[in-house]
């Protein structure tokens, strides 16, 4: 069964998203058709009847598709094709090879080396555990293809180093099928290359390139490269070009703060300053508090008198 990549993007592509759902349907089956290997013999007739469209709506999807730069003009291949489908998705050929050598297994052409010794055996003839050993399940086919592949010579990796990975080309927005969104703060191709470069160095991620090349008119320059170099910082590596928008949201309304370092107080008493003045009528008056604790005392006083005299008079 063949089948073919849908990117995650898709579900949030402005492109597809604002086309009907009907569009969006007819989108898929365009790609399934394709990854099928029948769509270049398909006329428009045999493409409507297997789309259950009219005529007149068959015309009218082409032009839109045409129009948003999801096909070649003129014709219904969809664009960068090659591109976004791998090779090696396509596992007929591994599945044909490993038929084969099951196919010369059964006629007991395939020769084994024992475990023992230097001797070829043929696999019809070898003792049962090799004869097992002989028998790969279909299962493990690409498992099996994939060790054919020769290894990299010693001192060598296997995979390209992140620096030995080469970028993903800038769109061209005459040919390409992502699209730059309008926004208040037009950028230069010259800039936004720039930008481009900056995130994929940072992260070699294809996707946040992509996102950015559609929203790079959203936010400034410099709000871009700050939210980069702020991400880079903290050590993250974003999921989506959403974390990078946040910061430059924030630095298109409040500006860029300049890095200062930290100030650390000096040893010693820190002297009290009150942050706003006090209210003078609001503080207690020592005078009167003083005048009042007298007038208690001397009234005390006479009411001592006055008992000791009436005692003394009884």
């Amino acid at each position: 069964m063949r089948w073919c990549r849908l990117y995650s993007e898709f579900a949030t592509d402005p492109k597809v998203q604002i086309m009907p759902e009907p569009m969006q349907r007819r989108l898929i089956m365009l790609f399934c058709f394709q990854a099928d290997g029948c769509l270049e013999t398909m006329d428009d007739e045999t493409l409507g009847f297997a789309m259950h469209l009219s005529a007149p709506e068959l015309q009218k999807t082409k032009e839109l598709f045409a129009k948003r730069g999801f096909i070649e003009e003129g014709t219904w291949i969809p664009k960068n094709w090659e591109k976004r489908q791998r090779v090696s998705d396509d596992s007929g050929s591994r599945v044909s090879r490993y038929r084969e050598r099951k196919s010369r297994v059964s006629n007991g052409t395939v020769t084994l080396q024992k475990l023992d010794g230097n001797e070829r055996v043929s696999a019809s003839r070898a003792p049962p555990r090799d004869r097992d050993r002989a028998r790969i399940p279909e299962a493990e086919a690409d498992t099996e293809a994939e060790a054919e592949s020769p290894l990299p010579p010693l001192g060598e990796s296997a995979a390209p180093l992140p620096d030995q990975i080469e970028p993903p080309e800038y769109p061209n927005e005459a040919t390409s099928m992502f699209m730059v969104m309008p926004g208040k703060y037009p950028l230069d191709e010259i800039d936004a290359r720039e930008i481009w470069g900056h995130i994929w160095r940072a992260w070699k991620d294809e996707r946040l390139c992509f996102k950015f090349y559609e929203h790079q008119q959203w936010h400034k320059k410099d709000s871009w490269l700050h939210a980069i170099k702020t991400a880079i910082g903290r050590g993250v590596k974003p999921n989506s070009i959403k974390y990078l928008e946040t910061i430059a949201l924030e630095a298109d309304d409040n500006g860029i703060k300049p890095d200062v370092p930290v100030q650390r107080a000096a040893i010693g008493n820190v002297p009290y300053v009150p942050t706003t003045k006090q209210d003078q009528s609001s503080k207690p008056n020592l005078d009167d508090y003083a005048a009042k604790e007298q007038a208690n005392r001397k009234l005390a006083a006479e009411i001592e008198a006055r008992k000791a005299t009436n005692g003394r008079a009884r």
